[in-house]
């Protein structure tokens, strides 16, 4: 379900960095091993391709993922809450 609610909100499909983002996060979350040779396949894709994205690119990303961990539903709890406060987004 976390994955899933992942994909919709997080991988872009219509990005190239999307796949290797995606399989990263099912070879992980299925057990799988950070130093597995199709782990490092996979992060080694992602790295060639984070190299060549622009300003606007890494921006895009950045408030991806703000958006996601700061306010999906599924991501509530202590640290999110922290997190929120901290960036006085929250009223204590």
């Amino acid at each position: 379900m976390f994955l899933q609610h992942l994909q919709m909100k997080l991988i872009d499909a219509s990005t190239d960095w999307g796949h290797s983002v995606e399989m990263i996060l099912r070879l992980l979350m299925g057990g799988g091993r950070v130093h597995s040779s199709e782990n490092i396949y996979y992060v080694m894709q992602l790295m060639d391709l984070a190299v060549t994205m622009n300003w606007s690119a890494w921006k895009f990303v950045r408030d991806a993922l703000l958006d996601y961990l700061l306010h999906a539903e599924i991501c509530a709890g202590v640290h999110q809450d922290l997190w929120l406060c901290r960036m006085d987004i929250v009223e204590e």
